[in-house]
């Protein structure tokens, strides 16, 4: 009983507050039969392994990454604008993303562990890239750590297949690296 009255305050909660306006989506929807898929990452201190990061599951074929950093202080901020806009949208914690934040529906319920815990920020963080996937029109979204792996061994083989194909000088196996380090 306690639980459908808590969820009814969420739910009248987040109306008073207005969901995020969903414009319609910017990109054309895919050809039937294909699929865009994007991932969503928060990340802290991981500089290291971030190109190798980025570079693993783009060549995977998703078609962009939303990584959300805690502290614009970190160097990944930097990193993160080598790379083009429509492939990685980066994320900075601060009054901006909080505002987004307090018209999710979570938000209820996770605002006050915000500040305090990743897993609350985690979570918002992925809500908030559902949101961006629905306006830019990806229709599958996978939320990952910033040290885990999604192994793929039929997209690794076929991107090393195209990138092989694009530079003729490659040799087997060198066309493609993954490379993350202190994995758990």
């Amino acid at each position: 009983m306690a639980c459908s009255t808590l969820a009814v305050a969420q739910r009248s909660d987040w109306r008073r507050r207005g969901p995020l306006a969903l414009p319609p989506p910017t990109t054309p929807p895919p050809p039937p039969g294909e699929h865009t898929v994007a991932l969503v990452s928060t990340m802290c201190d991981n500089a290291d392994s971030f190109d190798s990061f980025v570079c693993y599951y783009l060549a995977l074929g998703f078609c962009r990454l939303y990584i959300y950093v805690d502290d614009a202080s970190d160097p990944v901020v930097g990193l993160a604008s080598r790379y083009p806009s429509e492939k990685l949208r980066l994320h900075v914690r601060g009054e901006r993303l909080r505002a987004e934040w307090e018209h999710l529906p979570s938000w209820g319920r996770l605002g006050v562990y915000s500040e305090t815990e990743v897993q609350a920020r985690q979570q918002l963080n992925c809500e908030h890239a559902i949101w961006q996937c629905r306006r830019t029109g990806e229709q599958w979204l996978l939320h990952v750590d910033s040290d885990e792996m999604l192994f793929l061994p039929a997209a690794l083989a076929e991107a090393q297949r195209t990138e092989e194909s694009a530079t003729s000088a490659s040799a087997p196996g060198e066309a493609l690296q993954a490379h993350l380090a202190e994995l758990d």
